[in-house]
């Protein structure tokens, strides 16, 4: 979003057939692609890969980070620390408590829109705790079931399609999660999603020996496994339970 003018006149917004405006968060709310940068900069740097934050935004701004953490294991000729993506993440949310800025004027544009408006962003609740009181949040994610097995099971075959897997989440733990962030949440709907297995790993480029291990898992899964996941072997497929969840910040 550019904002030449914050005064601009909302009369085109207000007349036109819209029902809700929904904002990006990253780049368009807040600057926060630049202190990911430093964040992702800077761990790069301490784990052997030296890096500025401008390169990081040249290179990898857009790229998902297993394709980021793929270049740079390539360069390095060795593999990152397993936890790196977590780590890098906390660096980041950290950094946003201390140089988290507003886009210049943005304010005076939202204000100038009197009609229902909303955030659409893949950052965390701790990413986004800089919501006013009384804001509204809703995030949708895969969530791992309550029952310790399957919630083993799950994030287990996830982790085998890819080592950069941190976890699936149970509700509880995303609960805690929005609460410690200064929201009350809410539990919306849980649905499934389905996942034809050769395309969910081909995405990914899963290695095959571990494709075979996961086809292993799949057919080895007790009934109750089977049930909770609708797994199938022929053709390979299965189904991701994925949450709607609402926070509302406190005042």
């Amino acid at each position: 979003m550019q904002v030449s003018n914050p005064d601009v006149s909302n009369s085109n917004v207000q007349n036109s057939n819209v029902d809700l405006v929904i904002f990006d968060c990253d780049g368009v709310l807040v600057d926060s692609e630049v202190i990911s940068c430093r964040a992702h900069a800077s761990m790069l740097t301490g784990n052997g890969y030296p890096i500025t934050a401008d390169q990081v935004l040249d290179r990898f701004l857009g790229v998902s980070d297993r394709e980021a953490r793929m270049i740079v294991e390539a360069e390095l000729g060795r593999s990152l620390p397993i936890d790196f993506e977590a780590r890098m993440k906390q660096a980041a949310v950290q950094r946003y408590a201390d140089d988290l800025l507003m886009i210049p004027h943005v304010g005076a544009a939202i204000g100038a829109i009197d009609l229902p408006k909303c955030v659409a962003s893949s950052g965390t609740p701790d990413k986004i705790r800089h919501l006013k009181p009384g804001g509204m949040l809703l995030a949708a994610d895969s969530v791992s079931p309550e029952n310790p097995a399957l919630d083993t099971f799950l994030n287990c075959i996830e982790l085998l399609r890819d080592a950069s897997h941190v976890r699936d989440y149970s509700w509880s733990e995303w609960q805690n999660f929005l609460e410690s962030a200064g929201f009350e949440s809410d539990y919306l709907q849980l649905f499934p999603v389905f996942l034809d297995g050769g395309e969910w790993v081909k995405r990914i480029q899963t290695p095959a020996a571990k494709v075979e291990i996961l086809h292993q898992l799949f057919s080895e899964a007790n009934e109750t496994t089977r049930a909770a996941f609708d797994l199938r072997d022929d053709p390979w497929s299965w189904t991701i339970p994925i949450a709607l969840m609402r926070g509302k910040k406190r005042k």
